[in-house]
């Protein structure tokens, strides 16, 4: 045969490269290398063409490229020198040839290679001083939880990047073969680093082995507790005894000096002794304020303290070895075992276990029966019972209140029928300083119609005493029984915390009563006591003390606040030179003058004057100075979550205080206050439904309403119930701030008996820094940026629709501007969600711009309070933060870092759609007074820089001001609300 012509161009068109028999024959095998799959050998990245892999080297790896070549020719020279017995060191990347060692990439290269692992990624990183610092990542193929993950300390940072990736190599290497003696085999310079690794791994070894053998000393010394503990004998009592020799060992040691009772004086700054008391209470189970708490009542006697909690502390809070350790002795036949489960339910309640057998029993196992029985006896104190069923159906004003209900409480509601309801709830507990978990259930009344009649209260309490639980239950019945007329389950809600306070009270003096009528009947008790009566007080008795409580509480709170104003001023110098900095400090004097002479004023604040965080502090250090503190009650109404929560936190801050004490806030689904809460920053949903419940704002005495000019429905209606109720509350004052809104309107509708409406108004300039305004047609002349053909083809002008990469062009340009601009963050305002959700990946996907340089935060209003509040962090270092937001960031809140605005221009509306009949968000320009706080955000702290993306003539013809959103949507829930105040206003 021939020789076969064009052999090699047949092959390759038939994809044939390699040569030799394939083994039978069918002649050589096919191998087909078209879309083979290569990763770059500096980064994750795959392709599949080598001419891009190539330019992809070029472009982003330039450096990497030039230091390996460099490397390359080091290495080179020292093998020539090699032959006259120099050192050749072998790396990662090294050409063949004869080394004397290897680096510790190197080394920690071929670790990875044995155990079947990708190569280590480093990922270094400059610092302060040019220093060089850098992680190491072990991947794990199968399972990512296995991954490995290596830092090198900032101690150890040094000058080149090269030489931080070998420093963390070593780290690595300790890190997964630390056992090994890789001190003989590293290069001479890396050996004192690794010797101080092994030192150290020691040490930690060491001292988790001191922490066990404690530990495994501590369970002795608790063993041997234990067994002292079951040695000591026992008395098998039944509870009502039980209670009585505890009542009786407690009224004994109130009545000796130095008592061990929860009043007791003690240390008011616990020493060092103290506090390892108080820890070694801590190892053996007890609560830690327990603990205090026994310290400071007992001191140093370690038997005392013991003695003191077991008689002080709820049983269901002792440690296991200290509970009792069976319940009271009873004996039950087995057809009764089946009642366990509706005892248990009519315990969590607060009946005692013994009388809801009885009543279970009398009742043949109806709960609902047993309850009412039990409900009319121990919580009424009537005789014969309660009927169980409903006459009839419920009142309106029931139906109405559950609905009210269920827009406050949402998911912690229930209503399983139309004359039941439930509701959880939370409240702080003074004594204890925790939350406490509350589920109530009302009854609708059965002998007259709510809310003329008291519905029956259900209220349950997590890890509180039986007895305190029943208490509340009557003290609320009480409570109600001042309000009927008007819906008042919401009131009682509110007042659990008054109502757990008083129930305590009442509890201890019921139980010292019947301690000391059995001392007298025993012949130990004086005789003096011996009339007192024990019985229940009259209703307008109980009102007189109740109302005497609240008074004597206030006044005690009025005297803290002004004593912690004094500390304040003497501690927070600082803070309090800062804020007489802000503008409107000059205007304190001027603002309550006005609020004090006509019950209302209207303060137009310029952006940055402090009028949010510093106008309430004025009114509440007024209230101080005129020992009223303990009386008064701030409401500021926020049109925002994030605005509400972030201002709290601001003032508390101010004031050197924790949120939740003084300064609080009240929001959907969040809330921080307290009994000790003076100012209260809430959205205006919170004070609408507060004026649903109580027409006439009992116990408020000042209400602030921020941001006036955004005139939602729920804005709107809250100026129409705060016009109503000032004219029934001539001591209500109100006060409305805003920075745009029209102050001349809003003066002239509360008008309230002065001449002028320029009285009522105080004007405030703004601390603003200046801010360079940009339009579309400067940002893109600075860009040399030209409308996208396709838009100009259909003849739309690019300022009606966003241009996503007109917005990364803008975001590139920051980041490549003058190097401090990097740590200042940029404030991108859009419509929504939608178009959020695409400018970030607009700016990850950037050619531009290195997504690892953004610290991208989204802002809208579906976030949680938690996610929200992420605005205020700063950036990693070496990013720059880039915030997308929605209108929520355009007032009330100060994002320290922002100095540059990308405004979009536009907004989500609700609007009525006439053709549909419905109301459908509809994106929408914004008006002037909008975009001029937008502009504002990025003048509070700093000079900044805005773009917004629309014309100069588009401006000049916007609308003055947002049109009010009782003119844009349908009117059938604001109907619905009118309705349900005007009914509880008529109650």
């Amino acid at each position: 045969m021939g020789r076969v012509k064009n052999i090699a161009e047949k092959k390759k068109k038939a994809h044939i490269f390699s040569g030799g028999g394939g083994g039978g024959t069918k002649g050589p095998e096919k191998v087909d290398k078209r879309n083979v799959e290569k990763q770059c050998p500096y980064c994750d990245r795959i392709f599949k063409q080598s001419g891009r892999l190539t330019d992809h080297i070029k472009k982003k790896h330039a450096e990497e490229v030039k230091e390996a070549e460099e490397r390359r020719e080091e290495e080179e020279k020292a093998g020539q020198a090699s032959s006259g017995g120099g050192v050749v060191t072998m790396d990662v990347g090294s050409k063949g040839g004869y080394y004397t060692q290897k680096t510790p990439k190197m080394f920690l290269h071929e670790w990875c290679q044995k155990h079947k692992r990708p190569v280590p990624k480093y990922h270094p990183k400059q610092g302060e001083g040019d220093r060089w610092t850098c992680k190491v990542v072990l991947h794990d193929p199968k399972k990512k939880e296995n991954t490995l993950v290596y830092f090198l300390d900032k101690d150890r940072s040094c000058a080149t990047k090269e030489e931080a990736c070998q420093r963390a190599a070593v780290v690595g290497l300790h890190g997964v073969a630390g056992e090994r003696a890789m001190h003989r085999v590293l290069p001479k310079n890396y050996v004192p680093m690794w010797d101080d690794l092994r030192d150290r791994a020691e040490k930690r070894r060491e001292t988790t082995e001191r922490r066990a053998e404690r530990a495994e000393k501590r369970k002795e010394k608790e063993k041997r507790i234990s067994e002292w503990f079951s040695q000591l004998p026992e008395v098998h009592l039944s509870q009502e005894n039980r209670e009585l020799v505890e009542g009786l060992v407690a009224a004994f040691a109130d009545a000796g000096p130095g008592s061990g009772g929860p009043g007791g004086s003690g240390p008011a700054r616990l020493d060092a002794d103290h506090l390892r008391l108080v820890g070694e209470l801590k190892a053996l189970g007890f609560r830690d304020k327990d603990a205090e708490r026994a310290v400071r009542a007992n001191g140093l006697d370690h038997k005392e303290a013991l003695e003191w909690l077991c008689i002080n502390v709820d049983e269901r809070s002792l440690p296991k070895q200290y509970a009792p350790l069976a319940a009271p002795v009873t004996v039950v036949s087995q057809a009764e075992d089946k009642l366990r489960k509706e005892v248990r339910g009519l315990h969590s309640i607060g009946f005692p276990v013994n009388e809801a057998e009885a009543a279970l029993s009398r009742a043949a196992g109806d709960e609902d029966a047993a309850f009412l029985s039990l409900y009319a006896g121990m919580v009424l104190r009537r005789e014969g019972g309660l009927r169980c069923g409903q006459a009839g159906p419920p009142s309106q004003d029931w139906l109405d209140e559950m609905e009210v209900l269920a827009a406050i409480f949402m998911e912690d509601f229930e209503s399983p029928a139309d004359s039941k309801a439930r509701v959880s709830t939370s409240f702080f507990d003074d004594k204890q300083e925790e939350e406490r978990r509350c589920e109530l259930e009302f009854w609708h009344p059965r002998s007259a119609p709510y809310p003329e009649e008291v519905p029956l209260v259900r209220l349950s309490v997590a890890d509180l005493d039986a007895k305190v639980v029943l208490e509340m239950t009557r003290v609320s019945v009480e409570f109600a029984e001042e309000l009927k007329g008007t819906p008042m389950i919401h009131d009682i809600v509110m007042n659990l915390p008054q109502a757990l306070t008083a129930a305590r009270e009442n509890v201890r003096r019921a139980t010292l009563g019947l301690t000391k009528q059995n001392l007298q009947q025993s012949g130990f008790g004086a005789s003096a006591d011996a009339g007192k009566g024990n019985g229940p007080r009259g209703r307008g008795q109980a009102k007189r003390h109740t109302a005497k409580r609240q008074s004597l509480h206030n006044e005690r709170i009025g005297r803290e606040l002004k004593e912690r104003h004094l500390e304040i001023q003497r501690t927070h110098g600082d803070k309090i030179a800062k804020r007489k900095t802000l503008p409107v400090a000059s205007f304190s004097g001027e603002i309550l003058g006005v609020l004090n002479q006509y019950g209302f004023c209207v303060v137009c604040g310029e952006t940055g004057c402090g009028k949010s965080t510093q106008i309430p502090q004025f009114v509440l250090e007024n209230e101080i100075a005129a020992d009223r503190a303990g009386y008064c009650s701030i409401i500021c109404t926020q049109p925002r979550r994030i605005s509400a929560i972030g201002l709290a936190e601001r003032v508390a801050f101010e004031r050197g205080e924790k949120v939740g004490d003084v300064i609080g806030y009240s929001v959907r689904l969040d809330s921080k206050t307290s009994a000790r809460t003076r100012i209260t920053y809430c959205t205006i949903g919170i004070l609408l439904r507060r004026l649903i419940s109580d027409p006439k704002l009992e116990g408020i005495t000042h209400v602030i309403v921020d941001e006036v000019h955004e005139r939602s429905l729920d804005s709107d209606m809250l100026l129409l119930l705060l016009k109503s109720v000032i004219k029934r509350r001539k001591d209500l004052q109100v006060l409305f701030m805003s920075a745009t809104a029209n102050a001349e309107l809003f003066a002239s509708y509360f008008s309230r008996g002065h001449k002028r409406d320029e009285d009522v108004i105080v004007s405030v300039p703004g601390k603003m820094f200046p801010v360079q305004q940009y339009f579309l047609e400067d940002a893109c002349k600075q860009l040399g940026w030209q409308p996208p053909e396709r838009a100009s083809k259909k003849g739309k002008s690019n300022e009606h629709e966003i241009d996503y990469k007109l917005i990364e062009n803008l975001v590139a340009m920051i980041l490549e501007g003058p190097k401090n601009s990097r740590h200042n963050a940029i404030l991108v305002f859009l419509p929504g969600m939608g178009e959020i959700m695409r400018a970030k990946n607009q700016l990850r996907n950037s050619h531009r711009i290195n997504p690892q340089d953004l610290f991208i935060v989204p802002l809208h209003s579906t976030l949680t309070p938690s996610e929200q509040s992420m605005v205020y962090r700063h950036a990693p270092k070496g990013t720059t933060k880039v915030i997308l937001s929605t209108n929520i960031a355009e007032t009330s809140i100060t994002v320290d870092d922002v100095t540059f605005i990308i405004d979009a221009g536009r907004v989500k509306e609700l609007m009525y759609d006439t053709e549909k009949g419905i109301a459908m968000l509809k994106e929408t320009f914004i008006s002037r007074a909008s975009a001029k706080q937008r502009m504002g955000r990025a003048g509070r702290v700093a000079p900044g820089v805005c773009w917004h993306l629309f014309s100069s003539g588009k401006f000049e013809h916007m609308a003055k001001f947002q049109s009010p959103e009782i003119l844009r949507v349908p009117l059938e829930m604001l109907c619905l609300k009118v309705k349900a105040c005007i009914k509880s206003s008529l109650k």
